[in-house]
């Protein structure tokens, strides 16, 4: 009996066996396709992540020099790691040691003017942008991704920041652009508008585009950004947004590094330097005696001329006061001489030299009576080893000496006159300007740049200005309407509009951009204060990134 029930259970194991491996089988033969399937989708998972390096790889060649690519390649193979990149007939190839590969097709037109047509299935290219192919593979099992890359400017907004923005106490802030695909302001710290958010309020801001475009403005911060003080947060971005077009991108993670410009980043004359003595340059007054010739009948003798000294009268002067101290050098016009000049004729200053019509202190460094600015000419650069200062010389006559003025005071400007060339100013210390600073040109001081007007460019991008300064820039716009600044200001620390008696200024409009790399912006209270960010006053006057190195920004990408 016990055998025969020990019999019954190995049948039954047998059974079992048998029926659990047919099961077994029929779901590997069932799910067969399935696993296929899973491997299938594997490999193609791997061969995307493959072709993803090989974009990632693109980016970064040409990161570091735009022109890569729009040539035969040069340096390879390259090895990198597990990676090895070989050149082919038709681009390149990586290959991983894992087996795993990708294939480049570059058609590269960053920094060129023009674009490249659709051809061959591959994508057209607009000017100034780079398409990328990569196919990855993976056990024969292939993936293709391609992807648009632009050239990103030197600075992409209208003001950028590493210290405050503060918009604060102005009636209306304007933030424009030329550019299609960005609208920016910039700042790794806060950001303060005007008050936009409070109810009733009588302040606005506004990001317009000037060329059509339909994406918003931007304000990006790293750390909080206000409508005046209020913070915009989760709760009123929505208003926010809607008040001012802007988005306001508050807290990001990561870090803009804005680009600290030498001035080797220029595009101004590489000749040899003409020196221009440091110190101030200042116009002023100094005094002219008449003489009037006064005839006076004799009888039976010849008539008696007298020549009589009339009362002193002013006339126009430049004095150059040496920096350090020094005997100023006065010069004084000819024709303004000769304006003041009564029948017997006038006596020259007591002190000074006598120039017609121009008053030359370097080569390309001039003053003209007729117009009463400062002129620099040529394709050159101008250097000044120490500071400079040009301006008007309130309250002292041409020898430095206390006086009450007798003339109207002039607006000492500066024009940088040369026709389709640049000239270069490099103050080796500070620089100071009571006027204008007009025409094409630049002006670089290693420390301050104190402006007491305004630098005012009505002409076209071919005739921009451009302020580097390695400290501050400060316009004090006391007893001006407003304040006008086109081109591209660089301040190493802060830049700052102010008034000394606190009055409000009609309008400050900046365009090109306005960088401030390692301080705040700051503006005086204003009625308007209009920004247009246009980065071909970048192109026009920086060089970019040197090495041919290029930011890129990744516009758009499709599976093929």
């Amino acid at each position: 009996m016990r055998k025969n029930k020990r019999a019954l259970a190995l049948v039954i194991v047998l059974f079992s066996t048998v029926i659990l491996t047919m099961m077994v089988g029929a779901f590997f033969v069932v799910n067969q396709d399935n696993f296929s399937l899973g491997r299938a989708a594997e490999a193609r998972l791997e061969a995307q992540l493959a072709a993803e390096s090989g974009l990632s790889y693109a980016r970064f060649k040409l990161e570091q020099n735009q022109t890569w690519g729009r040539g035969p390649f040069t340096g390879y193979p390259e090895v990198m790691g597990s990676l090895t990149v070989r050149q082919t007939a038709s681009g390149l190839l990586g290959e991983f040691k894992d087996g795993r590969s990708f294939r480049l097709t570059i058609r590269n037109q960053l920094g060129q003017a023009s674009g490249l047509p659709a051809a061959n299935g591959l994508a057209a290219v607009p000017k100034d942008s780079v398409v990328v192919t990569a196919w990855g593979e993976v056990r024969g099992f292939q993936s293709g991704l391609e992807m648009l890359m632009v050239g990103e400017p030197l600075y992409d907004a209208a003001a950028s920041s590493n210290g405050m923005i503060d918009m604060r106490g102005n009636k209306a802030w304007e933030v424009h652009s030329r550019d299609k695909m960005r609208n920016w302001v910039r700042s790794n710290d806060e950001i303060h508008t005007n008050d936009v958010l409070r109810a009733g309020t009588t302040e606005s801001t506004k990001f317009i585009s000037d060329v059509g475009s339909t994406i918003p403005g931007t304000l990006w911060s790293k750390k909080e950004i206000y409508a005046q003080d209020t913070a915009v947060d989760s709760g009123n971005a929505k208003a926010f947004f809607g008040s001012t077009n802007a988005t306001a991108a508050a807290r990001s993670t990561k870090n803009y590094n804005i680009y600290d410009l030498k001035l080797s980043d220029l595009k101004v004359p590489q000749t040899a330097a003409v020196s221009i003595p440091p110190g101030r340059y200042y116009v002023t007054e100094t005094l002219a005696t008449p003489i009037k010739k006064v005839v006076t009948p004799r009888l039976l003798l010849p008539p008696k001329v007298d020549m009589v000294d009339q009362p002193q009268k002013a006339i126009r002067a430049v004095t150059y006061i040496p920096e350090g101290g020094g005997s100023p050098q006065v010069f004084y016009d000819q024709a303004g001489l000769n304006a003041v000049a009564d029948s017997g004729g006038v006596k020259p200053p007591a002190t000074g030299t006598m120039v017609s019509g121009t008053a030359t202190f370097a080569p390309g460094f001039t003053f003209d009576f007729s117009t009463l600015d400062f002129s620099m000419t040529g394709s050159q650069q101008l250097e000044v080893n120490g500071s400079f200062s040009v301006g008007y010389g309130t309250g002292v006559d041409a020898n430095g000496n206390p006086f009450t003025p007798q003339l109207p005071k002039p607006d000492t400007d500066i024009k940088f006159s040369s026709s389709g060339s640049m000239t270069f100013l490099n103050v080796k210390g500070n620089m100071t300007v009571d006027g204008k600073v007009v025409g094409h040109g630049a002006i670089a001081a290693e420390k301050d740049i104190f402006f007491r007007a305004d630098a005012d460019l009505t002409a076209t991008t071919t005739d921009p200005l451009v302020f580097w300064s390695g400290g501050n820039v400060t316009v004090d716009a006391t007893g001006r309407q407003g304040v006008k600044l086109t081109g591209l200001v660089y301040a190493k620390n802060n830049f700052e509009v102010l008034t000394t008696d606190n009055s409000v200024l009609q309008e400050v409009r900046l365009t090109g951009a306005l960088v401030a790399r390692n301080g705040k912006i700051k503006m005086a209270n204003t009625d308007k204060i209009n920004m247009t960010y246009d980065p071909a006053y970048l192109d026009t006057l920086t060089k970019g990134l040197p090495n041919d190195r290029r930011r890129l920004a990744p516009m758009c990408w499709r599976v093929l």
